[in-house]
Protein backbone atom coordinates (compact mmCIF):
# COMPACT_ATOMS: atom_id res chain seq x y z
CA UNK A 1 0.00 0.00 0.00
CA UNK A 2 1.49 3.33 -1.00
CA UNK A 3 1.87 6.26 1.40
CA UNK A 4 -0.60 8.31 -0.59
CA UNK A 5 -3.25 5.57 -0.39
CA UNK A 6 -2.71 5.19 3.35
CA UNK A 7 -2.99 8.97 3.80
CA UNK A 8 -6.18 9.06 1.73
CA UNK A 9 -7.78 6.27 3.75
CA UNK A 10 -6.94 7.96 7.04
CA UNK A 11 -8.23 11.30 5.77
CA UNK A 12 -11.44 9.68 4.56
CA UNK A 13 -12.08 8.08 7.94
CA UNK A 14 -11.39 11.34 9.76
CA UNK A 15 -13.65 13.24 7.36
CA UNK A 16 -16.47 10.73 7.78
CA UNK A 17 -16.07 10.86 11.56
CA UNK A 18 -16.15 14.65 11.69
CA UNK A 19 -19.04 14.95 9.23
CA UNK A 20 -21.03 12.33 11.11
CA UNK A 21 -20.48 14.11 14.39
CA UNK A 22 -21.49 17.49 12.92
CA UNK A 23 -24.63 16.07 11.30
CA UNK A 24 -25.62 14.34 14.54
CA UNK A 25 -25.27 17.61 16.45
CA UNK A 26 -27.27 19.54 13.82
CA UNK A 27 -30.06 16.96 13.63
CA UNK A 28 -30.32 16.72 17.41
CA UNK A 29 -30.19 20.46 18.03
CA UNK A 30 -32.76 21.46 15.44
CA UNK A 31 -35.08 18.57 16.35
CA UNK A 32 -34.96 19.75 19.95
CA UNK A 33 -35.76 23.31 18.91
CA UNK A 34 -38.69 22.21 16.75
CA UNK A 35 -40.27 20.12 19.50
CA UNK A 36 -39.53 22.70 22.21
CA UNK A 37 -41.30 25.35 20.13
CA UNK A 38 -44.52 23.36 19.95
CA UNK A 39 -44.22 22.22 23.56
CA UNK A 40 -43.79 25.78 24.84
CA UNK A 41 -46.91 26.79 22.91
CA UNK A 42 -48.85 23.90 24.43
CA UNK A 43 -47.54 24.78 27.90
CA UNK A 44 -48.62 28.43 27.65
CA UNK A 45 -51.99 27.51 26.19
CA UNK A 46 -52.64 24.86 28.83
CA UNK A 47 -51.55 26.88 31.87
CA UNK A 48 -52.75 30.39 30.94
CA UNK A 49 -54.71 30.93 27.72
CA UNK A 50 -57.22 28.10 28.09
CA UNK A 51 -57.82 28.71 31.83
CA UNK A 52 -58.40 32.42 31.11
CA UNK A 53 -60.91 31.57 28.37
CA UNK A 54 -62.75 29.10 30.59
CA UNK A 55 -62.76 31.52 33.53
CA UNK A 56 -64.29 34.27 31.41
CA UNK A 57 -66.97 31.84 30.21
CA UNK A 58 -67.61 30.77 33.80
CA UNK A 59 -67.92 34.39 34.91
CA UNK A 60 -70.40 35.04 32.13
CA UNK A 61 -72.48 32.00 33.08
CA UNK A 62 -72.41 32.96 36.77
CA UNK A 63 -73.48 36.58 36.31
CA UNK A 64 -76.30 35.57 33.95
CA UNK A 65 -77.48 32.92 36.41
CA UNK A 66 -77.36 35.51 39.19
CA UNK A 67 -79.42 37.92 37.11
CA UNK A 68 -82.03 35.31 36.24
CA UNK A 69 -82.32 34.11 39.83
CA UNK A 70 -82.70 37.63 41.28
CA UNK A 71 -85.31 38.76 38.73
CA UNK A 72 -87.30 35.56 39.12
CA UNK A 73 -87.17 36.04 42.91
CA UNK A 74 -88.67 39.51 42.52
CA UNK A 75 -91.24 38.26 40.00
CA UNK A 76 -92.34 35.46 42.32
CA UNK A 77 -92.60 37.82 45.32
CA UNK A 78 -89.83 35.94 47.14
CA UNK A 79 -87.58 39.00 47.40
CA UNK A 80 -89.38 40.47 50.46
CA UNK A 81 -88.39 37.32 52.36
CA UNK A 82 -84.99 36.42 50.95
CA UNK A 83 -83.82 39.44 48.95
CA UNK A 84 -82.13 38.47 45.69
CA UNK A 85 -81.45 35.07 47.25
CA UNK A 86 -78.46 33.13 48.50
CA UNK A 87 -77.99 31.57 45.10
CA UNK A 88 -77.72 35.04 43.59
CA UNK A 89 -75.05 36.06 46.08
CA UNK A 90 -73.20 32.80 45.49
CA UNK A 91 -73.23 33.33 41.73
CA UNK A 92 -72.00 36.92 42.08
CA UNK A 93 -69.18 35.73 44.33
CA UNK A 94 -68.32 33.01 41.79
CA UNK A 95 -68.27 35.56 38.97
CA UNK A 96 -65.95 37.83 40.98
CA UNK A 97 -63.66 34.91 41.76
CA UNK A 98 -63.56 33.84 38.12
CA UNK A 99 -62.69 37.37 37.01
CA UNK A 100 -59.91 37.55 39.59
CA UNK A 101 -58.48 34.28 38.33
CA UNK A 102 -58.83 35.43 34.73
CA UNK A 103 -56.80 38.52 35.63
CA UNK A 104 -53.95 36.26 36.78
CA UNK A 105 -54.07 34.12 33.62
CA UNK A 106 -54.83 36.94 31.17
CA UNK A 107 -52.77 36.70 27.97
CA UNK A 108 -54.50 39.55 26.12
CA UNK A 109 -52.07 42.13 27.48
CA UNK A 110 -52.99 45.62 28.64
CA UNK A 111 -56.34 45.73 26.77
CA UNK A 112 -57.41 42.56 28.55
CA UNK A 113 -56.36 43.92 31.95
CA UNK A 114 -58.26 47.15 31.33
CA UNK A 115 -61.38 45.23 30.31
CA UNK A 116 -61.18 43.11 33.43
CA UNK A 117 -61.00 46.19 35.68
CA UNK A 118 -63.96 47.73 33.83
CA UNK A 119 -66.03 44.56 34.14
CA UNK A 120 -65.24 44.24 37.85
CA UNK A 121 -66.46 47.80 38.40
CA UNK A 122 -69.61 47.15 36.38
CA UNK A 123 -70.26 43.98 38.35
CA UNK A 124 -70.11 45.94 41.62
CA UNK A 125 -72.61 48.46 40.23
CA UNK A 126 -74.84 45.67 38.92
CA UNK A 127 -74.84 43.87 42.25
CA UNK A 128 -75.59 47.11 44.13
CA UNK A 129 -78.55 47.95 41.88
CA UNK A 130 -79.96 44.45 42.20
CA UNK A 131 -79.67 44.54 46.00
CA UNK A 132 -81.42 47.93 46.05
CA UNK A 133 -84.19 46.61 43.82
CA UNK A 134 -84.73 43.65 46.15
CA UNK A 135 -84.67 45.96 49.18
CA UNK A 136 -87.25 48.21 47.51
CA UNK A 137 -89.51 45.25 46.91
CA UNK A 138 -89.14 44.19 50.54
CA UNK A 139 -89.93 47.66 51.76
CA UNK A 140 -92.79 48.75 49.54
CA UNK A 141 -94.06 46.00 47.28
CA UNK A 142 -91.92 46.77 44.25
CA UNK A 143 -92.19 50.56 44.23
CA UNK A 144 -91.19 52.50 41.08
CA UNK A 145 -87.70 53.14 42.47
CA UNK A 146 -87.19 49.42 42.91
CA UNK A 147 -88.31 48.82 39.33
CA UNK A 148 -85.91 51.55 38.18
CA UNK A 149 -83.03 49.87 40.05
CA UNK A 150 -83.96 46.56 38.51
CA UNK A 151 -84.10 48.12 35.05
CA UNK A 152 -80.73 49.80 35.61
CA UNK A 153 -79.16 46.48 36.62
CA UNK A 154 -80.56 44.84 33.49
CA UNK A 155 -79.17 47.69 31.38
CA UNK A 156 -75.73 47.34 32.98
CA UNK A 157 -75.78 43.70 31.94
CA UNK A 158 -77.19 44.03 28.42
CA UNK A 159 -76.24 47.48 27.15
CA UNK A 160 -75.09 47.07 23.56
CA UNK A 161 -71.31 47.42 23.21
CA UNK A 162 -70.79 48.57 26.80
CA UNK A 163 -72.70 46.14 29.01
CA UNK A 164 -71.13 43.43 31.13
CA UNK A 165 -72.03 40.67 28.69
CA UNK A 166 -70.58 42.44 25.66
CA UNK A 167 -67.44 43.32 27.60
CA UNK A 168 -67.06 39.69 28.64
CA UNK A 169 -67.51 38.65 25.02
CA UNK A 170 -64.78 41.09 23.97
CA UNK A 171 -62.50 39.74 26.70
CA UNK A 172 -63.18 36.15 25.61
CA UNK A 173 -62.49 37.04 21.98
CA UNK A 174 -59.19 38.61 23.02
CA UNK A 175 -58.10 35.44 24.79
CA UNK A 176 -59.11 33.26 21.85
CA UNK A 177 -57.34 35.56 19.39
CA UNK A 178 -54.18 35.26 21.47
CA UNK A 179 -54.54 31.48 21.42
CA UNK A 180 -54.75 31.60 17.63
CA UNK A 181 -51.60 33.72 17.52
CA UNK A 182 -49.79 31.30 19.83
CA UNK A 183 -50.73 28.30 17.69
CA UNK A 184 -49.70 30.09 14.52
CA UNK A 185 -46.35 31.31 15.85
CA UNK A 186 -45.53 28.02 17.57
CA UNK A 187 -46.69 25.69 14.82
CA UNK A 188 -44.57 22.87 13.45
CA UNK A 189 -43.59 24.16 10.02
CA UNK A 190 -42.05 22.53 6.96
CA UNK A 191 -39.07 24.88 7.20
CA UNK A 192 -38.49 23.95 10.82
CA UNK A 193 -38.72 20.26 9.95
CA UNK A 194 -36.21 20.58 7.11
CA UNK A 195 -33.64 22.09 9.46
CA UNK A 196 -33.33 18.75 11.27
CA UNK A 197 -34.60 16.17 8.78
CA UNK A 198 -32.03 17.13 6.12
CA UNK A 199 -29.06 16.59 8.49
CA UNK A 200 -30.70 13.37 9.69
CA UNK A 201 -31.09 12.09 6.12
CA UNK A 202 -27.52 13.08 5.29
CA UNK A 203 -26.32 11.30 8.40
CA UNK A 204 -28.32 8.23 7.41
CA UNK A 205 -26.64 8.25 4.01
CA UNK A 206 -23.23 8.84 5.59
CA UNK A 207 -23.62 5.88 7.95
CA UNK A 208 -24.71 3.60 5.10
CA UNK A 209 -21.76 4.85 3.08
CA UNK A 210 -19.47 4.23 6.04
CA UNK A 211 -20.72 0.66 6.30
CA UNK A 212 -20.02 0.08 2.63
CA UNK A 213 -16.62 1.77 2.84
CA UNK A 214 -15.51 -0.22 5.90
CA UNK A 215 -16.68 -3.45 4.31
CA UNK A 216 -14.94 -2.61 1.04
CA UNK A 217 -11.76 -1.22 2.55
CA UNK A 218 -11.26 -3.53 5.54
CA UNK A 219 -13.10 -6.62 4.25
CA UNK A 220 -15.41 -6.55 7.28
CA UNK A 221 -19.07 -7.39 7.59
CA UNK A 222 -21.56 -5.26 9.47
CA UNK A 223 -19.85 -2.77 11.76
CA UNK A 224 -21.90 -2.96 15.02
CA UNK A 225 -21.27 0.69 15.97
CA UNK A 226 -22.64 1.95 12.65
CA UNK A 227 -25.63 -0.40 12.78
CA UNK A 228 -26.38 0.82 16.30
CA UNK A 229 -26.02 4.41 15.11
CA UNK A 230 -28.58 3.77 12.35
CA UNK A 231 -31.05 2.33 14.85
CA UNK A 232 -30.54 5.25 17.22
CA UNK A 233 -30.96 7.68 14.35
CA UNK A 234 -34.33 6.08 13.60
CA UNK A 235 -35.29 6.72 17.25
CA UNK A 236 -34.21 10.35 16.91
CA UNK A 237 -36.30 10.79 13.75
CA UNK A 238 -39.32 9.26 15.48
CA UNK A 239 -38.94 11.52 18.52
CA UNK A 240 -38.43 14.59 16.34
CA UNK A 241 -41.57 13.81 14.35
CA UNK A 242 -43.58 14.11 17.58
CA UNK A 243 -43.52 17.86 17.00
CA UNK A 244 -46.03 17.31 14.19
CA UNK A 245 -48.15 15.05 16.37
CA UNK A 246 -48.13 17.65 19.16
CA UNK A 247 -49.10 20.37 16.69
CA UNK A 248 -52.01 18.28 15.38
CA UNK A 249 -53.22 17.58 18.92
CA UNK A 250 -52.96 21.27 19.77
CA UNK A 251 -55.23 22.15 16.87
CA UNK A 252 -57.65 19.40 17.84
CA UNK A 253 -57.75 20.80 21.39
CA UNK A 254 -58.32 24.32 20.03
CA UNK A 255 -61.22 23.04 17.89
CA UNK A 256 -62.69 21.32 20.95
CA UNK A 257 -62.42 24.57 22.90
CA UNK A 258 -64.21 26.46 20.12
CA UNK A 259 -66.93 23.81 19.94
CA UNK A 260 -67.58 23.78 23.69
CA UNK A 261 -67.42 27.57 23.90
CA UNK A 262 -70.23 27.78 21.36
CA UNK A 263 -72.29 25.41 23.50
CA UNK A 264 -71.56 27.51 26.63
CA UNK A 265 -72.64 30.66 24.84
CA UNK A 266 -75.91 29.10 23.70
CA UNK A 267 -76.70 27.78 27.16
CA UNK A 268 -75.91 31.13 28.75
CA UNK A 269 -78.10 32.84 26.16
CA UNK A 270 -80.97 30.54 27.12
CA UNK A 271 -80.50 31.37 30.81
CA UNK A 272 -80.37 35.07 30.02
CA UNK A 273 -83.58 34.82 28.00
CA UNK A 274 -85.31 33.33 31.04
CA UNK A 275 -84.18 36.30 33.12
CA UNK A 276 -85.36 38.72 30.45
CA UNK A 277 -88.81 37.15 30.36
CA UNK A 278 -88.99 37.36 34.15
CA UNK A 279 -88.03 41.06 33.96
CA UNK A 280 -90.80 41.68 31.45
CA UNK A 281 -93.28 40.06 33.80
CA UNK A 282 -92.11 42.33 36.65
CA UNK A 283 -92.35 45.44 34.50
CA UNK A 284 -95.75 44.44 33.12
CA UNK A 285 -96.99 44.22 36.69
CA UNK A 286 -96.75 48.03 36.81
CA UNK A 287 -97.32 49.06 33.22
CA UNK A 288 -98.06 47.37 29.90
CA UNK A 289 -94.97 47.46 27.73
CA UNK A 290 -96.90 46.19 24.72
CA UNK A 291 -99.43 49.08 24.92
CA UNK A 292 -96.58 51.56 25.31
CA UNK A 293 -97.46 52.51 28.88
CA UNK A 294 -93.84 52.02 29.98
CA UNK A 295 -92.37 54.35 27.35
CA UNK A 296 -90.47 53.81 24.10
CA UNK A 297 -87.38 52.34 25.76
CA UNK A 298 -89.34 49.48 27.32
CA UNK A 299 -91.22 48.91 24.06
CA UNK A 300 -87.97 48.68 22.11
CA UNK A 301 -86.52 46.34 24.72
CA UNK A 302 -89.56 44.02 24.48
CA UNK A 303 -89.20 43.84 20.70
CA UNK A 304 -85.53 42.90 21.03
CA UNK A 305 -86.13 40.29 23.75
CA UNK A 306 -84.39 37.01 22.87
CA UNK A 307 -86.64 34.07 22.09
CA UNK A 308 -84.98 30.95 23.46
CA UNK A 309 -86.32 27.71 24.90
CA UNK A 310 -85.96 27.55 28.69
CA UNK A 311 -83.38 25.31 30.32
CA UNK A 312 -84.46 22.38 32.44
CA UNK A 313 -81.77 23.00 35.09
CA UNK A 314 -80.58 26.61 34.70
CA UNK A 315 -78.77 26.58 38.06
CA UNK A 316 -76.71 23.48 37.22
CA UNK A 317 -73.33 24.67 35.97
CA UNK A 318 -71.56 21.34 36.34
CA UNK A 319 -71.49 21.08 32.54
CA UNK A 320 -68.90 23.86 32.50
CA UNK A 321 -66.61 21.95 34.85
CA UNK A 322 -67.02 18.74 32.85
CA UNK A 323 -66.28 20.47 29.55
CA UNK A 324 -63.30 22.38 30.92
CA UNK A 325 -61.82 19.14 32.27
CA UNK A 326 -62.19 17.56 28.84
CA UNK A 327 -60.50 20.53 27.18
CA UNK A 328 -57.70 20.51 29.74
CA UNK A 329 -57.03 16.83 29.05
CA UNK A 330 -56.88 17.54 25.31
CA UNK A 331 -54.22 20.22 25.83
CA UNK A 332 -52.39 17.93 28.27
CA UNK A 333 -52.04 15.36 25.48
CA UNK A 334 -50.28 17.94 23.29
CA UNK A 335 -48.13 19.10 26.18
CA UNK A 336 -47.12 15.53 27.01
CA UNK A 337 -45.01 15.26 23.86
CA UNK A 338 -42.47 17.49 25.56
CA UNK A 339 -41.06 14.38 27.26
CA UNK A 340 -39.74 13.30 23.86
CA UNK A 341 -37.11 16.03 24.14
CA UNK A 342 -35.11 13.71 26.38
CA UNK A 343 -35.46 10.95 23.80
CA UNK A 344 -34.14 13.28 21.10
CA UNK A 345 -31.24 14.39 23.26
CA UNK A 346 -30.36 10.88 24.40
CA UNK A 347 -30.59 9.23 20.99
CA UNK A 348 -28.69 12.07 19.31
CA UNK A 349 -25.92 11.90 21.88
CA UNK A 350 -25.67 8.13 21.53
CA UNK A 351 -25.60 8.38 17.73
CA UNK A 352 -22.63 10.76 17.98
CA UNK A 353 -20.84 8.52 20.51
CA UNK A 354 -21.48 5.24 18.69
CA UNK A 355 -20.47 6.55 15.26
CA UNK A 356 -17.35 8.23 16.67
CA UNK A 357 -16.33 5.00 18.41
CA UNK A 358 -16.88 3.10 15.16
CA UNK A 359 -14.65 5.44 13.19
CA UNK A 360 -12.00 5.51 15.92
CA UNK A 361 -11.87 1.72 15.98
CA UNK A 362 -11.40 1.64 12.21
CA UNK A 363 -8.66 4.28 12.49
CA UNK A 364 -6.88 2.27 15.18
CA UNK A 365 -7.22 -0.88 13.14
CA UNK A 366 -5.89 0.88 10.07
CA UNK A 367 -2.95 2.25 12.08
CA UNK A 368 -2.01 -1.24 13.30
CA UNK A 369 -2.28 -2.70 9.83
CA UNK A 370 -0.12 -0.05 8.27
Amino acid sequence: MTGRARSRTRATLWWLCGAGLALAVLATGFALLALARVHDTAETARTRTVPATVEVAAARAAVVSAYRGAVESIRDDAAPLTGPGEDYRGQIAAASQNLAQAAEDNVAGTPGSQLLRLIEGQLVAFSGSMEQAAAGVAGDGANPLAIADLWYAADLLHQSGAGILDQLDELRDGQRAELGTQLRDGAATLTGALWWTVPALLLFGLLLGALWYVNHRFRRGMCPEFVLSLLLLAVLVYAGSRAWAADADLRHARDLLDERTAVWEFRTWQTDAMGQRALRAVVDGHCSSERGECGPTALRWVRLMPLAPPLENPDDNRWLTTDSDQITRAFDVARGYGDHRWLILGSGLLVAIASTIGFQRRLNEYRYRS
